[in-house]
Order: structure tokens, then sequence, then C-alpha cells
């Protein structure tokens, strides 16, 4: 993830909060500062952190998304988050819109027998979970991230990179969340 955190430091325009990226769908973030758990609604997407954390709080259940967890939301969902950030150590990271055409097209394309993923402990209810990075997912992020560089490759190589981290979510832990939108 340090290399990740190293390519995001090289987008200067991110200021603190959102900044679109060039790919529609793909937002850039930074926080250079905690934040204090305060509400906030995600739509459906993948939240990639990969430098600092955040703690998100459903009811009385917590959750942290970091440089090993990504976060993935079906559902437009109300919860409090909480952000740990430092001048020195920003908290960086992207979010990816998920189409719902795209994600029903993946789920009939891969085989009901092996399609839902690891699936990890249900601890929250279907519409919200933090998933395990693993190798295949920080791989196809770093590819993303890179062809945010370049307008061209973004509008080119970008579509199919974020199909792709979509197709390895619905692989990874948190697999279950995004099937229960069938």
């Amino acid at each position: 993830m340090e290399k990740m955190a190293e390519l995001l430091e090289n987008f200067q325009e991110i200021d603190d909060g959102p900044t679109p990226s060039p790919l529609q769908g793909v937002l850039l973030f930074k926080e250079t500062r905690p934040i204090p758990r305060k509400p906030m609604v995600y739509d459906p997407g993948i939240c990639i952190v990969v430098q600092g954390h955040k703690i998100g709080s459903l009811g009385d259940q917590q959750f942290r998304y970091d440089a090993q967890h990504y976060l993935v939301t079906t559902v437009t969902m109300p919860f409090e988050c909480e952000t740990f950030a430092t001048p020195e150590e920003p908290l960086r990271g992207l979010y990816i819109d998920i189409d719902m055409g795209q994600l029903h097209d993946l789920i009939g394309r891969i085989d009901a027998q092996t399609g839902i993923g690891k699936g990890g402990e249900r601890i929250l209810p279907l519409g919200i979970g933090p998933a395990v990075m693993d190798e295949e997912m920080l791989a196809a992020t770093t590819r993303l991230v890179k062809c945010l560089r370049s307008e061209t490759e973004a509008h080119i190589l970008g579509p199919g990179i974020v199909r792709e981290i979509l197709y390895r979510a619905l692989r990874g832990t948190q697999a279950p969340v995004l099937y229960s939108v069938l």
C-alpha cells in the first residue's frame, strides 16, 4: 500500500475532501486532519483507504477500514464515521461507485456454485461491510491509480479496471454484501 500512497501523493490537485478523478465514478480523497465521529451517507461503492484509517459505526457495531480492509456498500447507507489522519500522514484513498447494471452482469457470469467469495463473518447487516484487501484487489487498484495519471488512459483503460475491481470484490470476503442486491 505504500506504493499506492506514493502514487496518490502525485495528484497535487487533491485537497482535503473528495476530488473527482479523470474517470467518472471514481473519486480520490485526502484528509490531513482527524475528523471526529459524525453522520455520513455512502452510496453504493467501494471505498479503498491506502493510508490512514476510518472507523465506521452502525448502531453499537463498529468496523475499521484501512490499507488492509476496503469497505463495500451496496445500498445508500447512513452510518457514523471517524477519520484518523494527520498532516504528516494524511488519510488517502479512492471511492469507486458501483454500477448496479455491471454488478448484475458480473454476478450473472459467475457460476453460482463458486460465485460467492470467501464469505467473511457477518456482524453487520447486509449492504455494508469491510473486506480483506488481497493481492489481486491490491494489484487491480494500483493499476487503476496509475491509469488515472493520464486522462487518455483513464478513459480507455479505466472502465475495464473498475470492472475488474468489482469482480475482485465479488470474489472477496464481503461478496455476500454484493450478492445481497439480487
